[in-house]
């Protein structure tokens, strides 16, 4: 009997049993350790502007910041996250879209209230 912990990595090339895989946000696959950031998997969903190169050893380089307090995102080295609805990068503490005011939310206040305003 096997146990089914952990995913494969989707890289075609590696296909690496990871206990602990990364998921990319713009292109909702899993990835090992090796191939988790945009560039080093190819995503074509990444947006340009959101393609970040981090070198190890130039951690202190990294300008990453959070588009509502303008904090620099001290997790750079792991890819930071990115809202899948309105393409907003963020820090961990307005990752939900309530706390980051995401366009999506306004977008289904508007249906909700056109949809109340019928009844």
């Amino acid at each position: 009997m096997e146990l089914e912990i952990g995913k494969y990595c989707e890289m075609v090339d590696c296909n690496q049993l990871d206990f602990c895989p990364f998921m990319c946000y713009c292109c909702k696959k899993y990835f090992c350790l090796e191939h988790y950031k945009y560039k080093s998997h190819n995503c074509v969903n990444a947006p340009e502007s959101k393609i970040i190169q981090v070198d190890i050893k130039d951690e202190k380089k990294v300008q990453v910041k959070c588009d509502v307090c303008n904090r620099k995102i001290i997790d750079a080295l792991i890819t930071p996250y990115i809202c899948n609805k309105c393409n907003m990068t963020v820090c961990m503490k307005h990752r939900v879209p309530e706390y980051h005011d995401c366009k999506w939310l306004k977008i289904i206040a508007q249906m909700n209230r056109r949809r109340i305003g019928k009844n």
